[in-house]
């Protein structure tokens, strides 16, 4: 079999992760934006990556904000992962509506571990607070690793919590890095 590839070919394959990374980004530009609409984009085009459905001027645009962001949270190491390349995880690639760029800092090999994921009302009660910290501490004696969200109450109570007990936590932003919600978490 050969392996080969023409030039074109190639580089037709070859992506960057800075451009699909800003291209992802520029498509939740949009006002009607939801993960339903872009999955749909990108079922109707299939094999594209986010830099076929964005022009260049927007994603250089998108790349100057990213660029801020970094330079503003000091983001000096991260990682990209697109949906179709070996890395993306498996357990996200028959999601309904799957994310096509996932963008990550740490520990990438933290999704390959035993998890749950905790998630919970904004405005918690005393007793929720409770109960998600002793939850919380089962799951880390039990060498789980937390995943939830960056939002206020039990998401936030369960990533301190976990960090309190040295577990491992996987916080999960649920918002574009150009529109982050709630900002006390950033």
């Amino acid at each position: 079999m050969d392996l080969s590839l023409s030039k074109n070919q190639f580089f037709k394959q070859v992506v960057s992760p800075h451009s699909e990374m800003a291209a992802y980004e520029a498509l939740w530009e949009e006002k009607s934006a939801t993960y339903e609409r872009i999955a749909d984009m990108f079922r109707q085009a299939p094999g594209a990556v986010p830099t076929d459905l964005v022009s260049e001027e927007k994603i250089n645009h998108i790349k100057g904000i990213l660029s801020d962001i970094f330079d503003k949270f000091n983001l000096d190491s991260f990682g990209v992962r697109v949906r179709g390349a070996n890395e993306y995880p498996e357990k996200l690639r028959d999601a309904k509506n799957p994310l096509e760029v996932l963008y990550f800092q740490g520990w990438w090999e933290l999704v390959n571990t035993p998890s749950v994921a905790i998630v919970g009302s904004r405005k918690v009660s005393k007793e929720g607070l409770l109960r998600t910290r002793k939850l919380v501490k089962c799951l880390v004696e039990d060498d789980f690793t937390v995943v939830s969200g960056l939002a206020e109450g039990v998401d936030t109570a369960a990533h301190t919590t976990a960090l309190e007990l040295n577990g491992r936590t996987i916080a999960v932003i649920g918002t574009p890095l150009t529109h982050n919600y709630p900002k006390t978490n950033f």
